[in-house]
């Protein structure tokens, strides 16, 4: 997948203003194979960092970057996935996923985006 086609389908998925994640978008399409179908995406703040979160048709991949030190990147397949809740406030919403390791809350997520991920952990 290319950086157009990703930025493309990220806007499909109501992703779409990527201005404090360049970083991320440059880097993911080297991470998603060929042929990986990207259904839900979405992004937040998960213990005081910033995460991209994607939910393909394979797995569950978080990632996030930083210029100073570099970036992490950590994947979980759907098998992991518990379940997942959400919350919508005025302006963010939050989902919490529950996975064979506990819980991950996802604060300010765009609200727009927050119905997709669920769907997808479901």
């Amino acid at each position: 997948m290319t950086r157009d086609q990703l930025k493309r389908r990220l806007a499909e998925l109501g992703v779409w203003d990527l201005f404090a994640f360049k970083l991320e978008t440059r880097a993911l399409p080297g991470m998603l194979e060929s042929n990986e179908i990207i259904r839900a995406a979405t992004t937040g703040v998960w213990e005081a960092r910033r995460w991209v979160v994607l939910a393909t048709d394979r797995r569950w991949l978080f990632f996030r970057s930083q210029v100073a030190v570099g970036g992490e990147r950590f994947e979980k397949l759907p098998e992991e996935i518990i379940g997942c809740e959400s919350r919508r406030g005025w302006i963010f919403a939050r989902f919490t996923l529950r996975t064979s390791d506990g819980e991950m809350t996802f604060r300010n997520v765009p609200k727009r985006t927050v119905d997709a991920i669920t769907r997808a952990a479901g």
